[in-house]
């Protein structure tokens, strides 16, 4: 037989093997898979019967409903069905929520999000999404909340979803009911109302209801207040949904005690009161402690108004409720200074303004946020992708086997004729490689070019951004130049009497808004991040004593500005900046002849 009839018969019986293997892998998944299908087809179908089953009740009976989502958690685990289990992960969040158990609702909301990311459950994740906005609304960090109401609008409009972009809306409403702003609520509300009719949805267009009511109640508007109550109140009545009916009752009670009838109003709270001791509905609950609170102060019953506020203090520190917290310690104030307890209330005046510039602090809420998310979920993170890959690899061991041995027969068969032509291919093999090689050094000489064609531009961008960070700077001293020239001048006018009190009040509250140095160095120091990324980090490290005004003068000085400039960026005089100077060579152990601003620079 010729060298060529015998390449072709092992090619031809390798290609037969390769074939008849590949039908019996085929054959055993087959079986296995018809096996398992029929295993686990009653599973399926429970699954199927119980998230139906979860979907309807879970807002009206939670507790009950968290019994039978450990039961689909469960099913689905033992099954593998990954969309039964993000769903089953998604209400269990939903109902610790309703529970008012915001902590373990962000924990376990945190971690079914990473499950669903990566499933790629885009569905689940919005959903998610929108469960993290109302627990970030409850906390009062405004920011965040946003950020993933964004997010999960974003998902539901690309997946069409109008029951889910609905429940958005309600979202955006909520956080500009709590940034008083109830006008843009409403809006967001009315296109939630016109969603809500489309689907048919009851309980949708009840909540929304009751929202409005609580914007127009906000206006003072009772008889707008009314009309939207007792809409939602039909609605909810016809579900049964007694958690939705306590919260119209409690407006109820509102409404009656703005308009004077205390009695009734009284009873509306207490009512209320009762109902969310009962169930546990602890925000509900502070809620009505801090109205019926409201009600004794008004009618100067201090006694009783600083017991139910001190009940309701306790209540909203339990569920870390800061705007709750606040508004209480400013009535305690109050209380305290109609007895003239100066002392006291003094104490509670300074916690109210602790806590409302917290809330207004978003940013320093967001690190705290980021790292507890780190600090939590990176031990479940591990453990739950170790799992996954358990599982996916006991679930793949017997055809990997049946495969190995396959090609070992394979490889056995042909090993023969593959060192036969092996000698005929080496020098072909050989010079190949010598072609691969030079085309390997022809592609690194054009790779350094491109570097440093990159590293050139990149070069540039940095200028070019210091050059920006520089035009922002002196315009910010020519700003508060013509800034703190107006207010001479004002004060001036003021003196002479040429122009009102009234007048100078809001021209010098205007003036102080805009010389805000910390605001102008928040706006810079962001600015300055984005081209020097790791610059303040770095002196840290090498100093940590080093002070945040010392921070500000070593980034004017990596930016080249003049000592004159920096010195009205920072408000102080030429030996104020040579001493602020002599203190960060001194915490950075300069000698003598070491030159501050390369040593900056080169940072």
């Amino acid at each position: 037989m010729s060298s060529s009839g015998y390449k072709k018969t092992i090619v031809f019986g390798g290609v037969i093997l390769i074939i008849v293997v590949l039908l019996i892998i085929t054959f055993v998944w087959h079986d296995n898979h018809i096996a398992e299908k029929s295993k686990y087809g009653v599973e399926t179908a429970n699954i199927n019967i119980l998230l139906k089953t979860i979907d309807s009740t879970y807002w009206r009976s939670p507790q009950q409903s968290l019994i039978l989502i450990n039961q689909l958690i469960n099913l689905s685990e033992k099954i593998n069905d990954k969309e039964a289990l993000s769903m089953a992960l998604y209400y269990k969040a939903v109902c610790y929520n309703i529970l008012a158990q915001y902590d373990s609702a962000f924990i376990l909301c945190q971690y079914a999000l990473k499950f669903a990311e990566n499933q790629n459950n885009e569905f689940v994740i919005g959903k998610l999404k929108n469960v993290l906005a109302n627990y970030y609304l409850i906390k009062n960090e405004y920011t965040l909340a946003n950020k993933c109401l964004m997010e999960a609008l974003a998902i539901f409009e690309k997946l069409g979803r109008k029951k889910d972009i609905a429940n958005v809306l309600n979202g955006f409403g909520l956080l500009y009911y709590e940034l008083n702003q109830p006008d843009k609520a409403i809006g967001y509300y009315t296109r939630m109302i016109e969603l809500s009719i489309e689907s048919g949805n009851i309980r949708q267009k009840s909540v929304v209801n009751l929202n409005i009511s609580n914007c127009y109640l906000s206006k003072n508007d009772y008889n707008m207040t009314l009309f939207f109550l007792h809409k939602a109140l039909t609605g909810f009545q016809a579900l049964k949904d007694s958690i939705h009916i306590m919260s119209c009752n409690m407006n109820l009670g509102i409404v009656y005690i703005e308009q004077g009838n205390i009695e009734k109003g009284l009873n509306y709270y207490f009512k209320v009161m009762e109902y969310s001791k009962r169930l546990k509905q602890k925000l509900l609950f502070g809620n009505t402690l801090f109205n019926i609170g409201n009600v004794y102060y008004e009618n100067s019953n201090l006694v009783l108004a600083r017991k139910y506020f001190m009940e309701s203090l306790n209540e909203y520190r339990s569920i870390e409720n800061k705007n709750g917290e606040r508004n209480v310690l400013l009535e305690l104030s109050k209380i305290e200074q109609r007895h003239n307890n100066w002392k006291q209330s003094h104490i509670y005046y300074i916690r109210y303004i602790n806590i409302k510039d917290s809330i207004i602090n978003s940013d320093l809420l967001k690190n705290i946020a980021d790292l507890q998310w780190k600090y939590d979920f990176q031990k479940k993170e591990n453990e739950t992708t170790l799992i996954l890959k358990k599982y996916e690899v006991k679930k793949k061991e017997t055809v990997i086997l049946v495969i190995s041995f396959a090609f070992f027969i394979v490889v056995v068969l042909l090993v023969g004729a593959l060192v036969r032509l092996a000698h005929n291919n080496l020098k072909k093999s050989n010079k190949l490689k010598e072609i691969e090689i030079n085309h390997l050094q022809e592609k690194i000489a054009k790779d350094d070019k491109i570097n440093k064609l990159e590293k050139l531009k990149l070069k540039a961008e940095i200028e070019a951004k210091n050059k920006e960070l520089t035009t922002s700077s002196l315009q910010l001293i020519t700003k508060n130049d013509i800034l703190t020239n107006i207010s001479g001048i004002t004060e001036n006018f003021y003196m002479n009497k040429a122009v009102s009190e009234e007048c100078y009040v809001k021209l010098k509250r205007v003036l102080k808004e805009n010389l805000d140095q910390e605001r102008d160095w928040g706006h810079f120091k962001r600015l300055f991040e984005e081209v020097h990324k790791d610059f303040f980090k770095k002196i840290k490290l090498t100093c940590p004593e080093i002070t945040e005004n010392e921070l500000r003068l070593c980034a004017y000085l990596k930016i080249n500005l003049q000592n004159k400039e920096i010195a009205k960026l920072l408000n102080i005089t030429s030996e104020s900046l040579k001493t602020l100077r002599y203190r960060i060579r001194k915490k950075f152990g300069l000698e003598k002849e070491a030159i501050l601003e390369e040593y900056i620079r080169d940072i």
